[in-house]
């Protein structure tokens, strides 16, 4: 989560804004799947501390 929490906090200085969807652990790999097909438009920070 220090991690995440740095990556915010970067983004806070640069004007840059962020989003946090919760996803359920089933939803992972729907989410991962749409990243390798590039899908989206945005990137995954995988909390497995909360699965």
């Amino acid at each position: 989560m220090e991690e995440t929490e740095e990556m915010v906090d970067l983004g806070g200085g640069e004007k840059m804004g962020g989003e946090i969807e919760v996803m359920k652990g089933k939803e992972v790999d729907e989410g991962y799947e749409g990243v390798v097909k590039s899908d989206v438009g945005y990137g995954f920070v995988i909390d497995i501390w909360r699965l």
